[in-house]
């Protein structure tokens, strides 16, 4: 194992789970304003991008190798699973978030219903806690009753002791690599 691994937590506030129906018009609300920053990016990097035949009307950063890597990412999205949020592979199009064949978003009221009454857990993707690694040979995974104050952590030996930032981490061997857990934060465990 490398001896550094940095995690990523983000957090964002939500409603209640008490009032199942205003949490759904509020993941709908948030649904349709992804969609709309998601369409404005598309249409600002097509613009920033765009190439013309006769090379006269360029966009500003037309063939910036950096900014056609973002641009082929973002095409990328609605066929990547969103990480950190379990087991099961979640991907926008089963939250609602379609594409056009121009590659603009739509919301499909339909999916949502169906994901909402089938597997309403696929939307904490979007307002829950999301945990993510830089290295592909990591998983780290938490229970829904773990609470990890949102930042970015660094996995690494120190002088003999794996800390999680500053908290002390347990280490065991594990299917030949590691597993880390935490008394501090009963639930996370990170393996590589």
């Amino acid at each position: 194992m490398a001896s550094q691994l940095t995690l990523r937590l983000r957090q964002l506030k939500y409603c209640s789970a008490k009032r199942r129906s205003v949490q759904k018009r509020m993941l709908k609300s948030s649904v349709e304003n992804i969609i709309k920053s998601l369409n404005e990016f598309k249409t600002e990097i097509d613009r920033l991008t765009y190439i013309d035949i006769n090379a006269e009307n360029n966009g500003p950063l037309a063939m910036d190798p950096s900014v056609t890597r973002l641009k082929s990412n973002f095409k990328k999205l609605p066929a990547e699973a969103l990480s950190g949020y379990g087991d099961s592979a979640i991907y926008l199009s089963q939250l609602g978030l379609k594409t056009n064949k121009d590659g603009s978003y739509y919301f499909d009221q339909a999916t949502f219903d169906r994901t909402w009454s089938s597997n309403p857990e696929f939307f904490n993707a979007l307002k829950d806690n999301n945990l993510a690694t830089n290295s592909a040979t990591a998983t780290v995974t938490k229970s829904q009753f773990t609470t990890i104050p949102p930042g970015t952590y660094t996995v690494e030996n120190d002088s003999g002791q794996w800390k999680f930032g500053t908290t002390n981490l347990n280490r065991i061997d594990y299917n030949g690599g590691s597993r880390f857990t935490s008394l501090s934060y009963p639930g996370l465990v990170i393996e590589t």
